[in-house]
């Protein structure tokens, strides 16, 4: 399992503001980006069994947006982490704020019979998805249902990006049927919990160089 997700929000020229202050935003871009992508991972495969992680600051100063002031960046603007997941499934995550690729998101998941990749840049409103089966030399295009679709606008680029956002029906619908029909949400309490323990787990390896076990205090 592999994810790749970078937001490029964070480069050289970016004014330090409340997502480089340790003190508002509480982390970086692993708590940032690295919250979906650690909770996309355990929907995908599972929870996790152990995490190595590397959580560098390259960009360490910026000039404050409002002031001018070069301050002190504190927090992390990119990690590198090795899971194993429960299951046995290796895992590689890279997450960044600083690499030049503006909002992306790469998933691939080989297993036994095959492997899938998903590749998206939501703000140009472009969408990949490519699979092969054991013994095929390429990858070839598959189609996504259009009932996956149904209620966006994408007649444009930037429209459909929008339209994702305000328009899609899954989520709103959702939220109302779990509490007209009194059914546990999802994600739930819980999945917030893990992914919020991953980032922890992640912190602690990067502050102590080791593999960490999960979950934490078990």
């Amino acid at each position: 399992f592999n994810l790749n997700k970078q937001a490029g929000y964070g480069g050289i020229d970016t004014p330090f503001k409340w997502r480089w202050d340790r003190e508002q935003s509480g982390g970086g871009v692993l708590a940032d980006l690295g919250s979906h992508a650690l909770d996309l991972a355990r929907w995908f495969v599972g929870d996790l069994k152990r995490v190595c992680a590397t959580l560098p600051t390259f960009i360490k100063q910026r000039p404050d947006v409002n002031t001018g002031e070069i301050r002190e960046v504190k927090v992390d603007d990119a990690a590198a982490i090795l899971a194993e997941f429960e299951n046995g499934v290796q895992g590689v995550f890279h997450i960044s704020w600083v690499a030049h690729k503006g909002r992306t998101q790469t998933v691939e998941i080989c297993g036994e019979d095959g492997a899938l990749i998903f590749d998206s840049n939501p703000e140009g409103w472009q969408m990949g998805l490519k699979g092969s089966r054991r013994g095929d030399e390429t990858r070839v295009e598959l189609p996504v249902p259009p009932e996956l679709w149904a209620g966006i606008d994408d007649s444009t680029p930037e429209r459909g990006f929008r339209s994702f956002i305000e328009d899609y029906p899954g989520p709103t619908r959702r939220f109302i049927d779990v509490i007209v029909n009194d059914e546990d949400p999802a994600p739930s309490f819980y999945d917030g919990m893990k992914a919020q323990e991953l980032i922890e787990a992640a912190q602690i390896s990067d502050r102590e160089q080791r593999w960490v076990e999960l979950p934490l205090g078990g």
